[in-house]
């Protein structure tokens, strides 16, 4: 009996990896294999990463998401994938929340204003930096990023319903941050009637 092994199994000499059907090895960018180029694994890292924790926010946590099966973390990835998508520049960010109804709910305070402000948007840190750029002193504070809501939207409007008596203007309401956090954690439904 021949121990050779059949040619379909067989690594490439050089490369160490199994050659596709056309007998070269496996690359995802003609010939050359993408791990190969430290600036494209930085890239994809980043990108796989940005998405992890968007999918462990939806989640509730990381430890939430791991607790979940597999199906179910597949419809969180894919969220997240989604809304990382539709982040990824303002331009589409914005048009993306305009369509979308899911996201997160945020407070955003600076020292010098009155009020806070309570928003949505897929990625609040990054809506922080936006009010960064306007802002000499870079004074404004992400107060708080509440949980994922599926229809965040509607959870929006509601939060600034029950604080309408507090509007400043638009988005702002004359309130502490504890009680903007309160009144969105009232929305949540992950938390449990006390």
């Amino acid at each position: 009996m021949s121990t050779a092994r059949s040619p379909a199994r067989r690594t490439s000499a050089t490369t160490g990896r199994r050659p596709t059907s056309l007998g070269r090895p496996y690359t995802r960018d003609g010939g050359k294999y993408y791990k190969d180029d430290p600036q494209t694994v930085a890239q994809r890292n980043g990108r796989i990463n940005a998405v992890s924790r968007l999918a462990y926010r939806i989640a509730g946590g990381s430890k939430f998401y791991y607790a979940m099966d597999e199906e179910c973390r597949q419809i969180v990835r894919g969220r997240a994938h989604a809304m990382f998508a539709l982040g990824a520049d303002i331009g589409r960010a914005h048009e993306g929340e305009r369509r979308r109804r899911d996201g997160f709910l945020y407070v955003i305070s600076h020292p010098l204003m009155r009020g806070v402000k309570i928003g949505r948007a897929f990625n609040p840190r990054e809506r922080l930096a936006q009010y960064q750029t306007a802002c000499p002193e870079r004074a404004y504070h992400l107060a708080y990023e509440g949980p994922y809501f599926e229809d965040c939207e509607s959870t929006e409007r509601r939060v600034h319903q029950a604080l309408n008596g507090f509007r400043l203007r638009g988005e702002w309401f004359a309130v502490s941050v504890d009680l903007a956090v309160e009144v969105i954690k009232s929305q949540s439904p992950f938390v449990a009637a006390a």
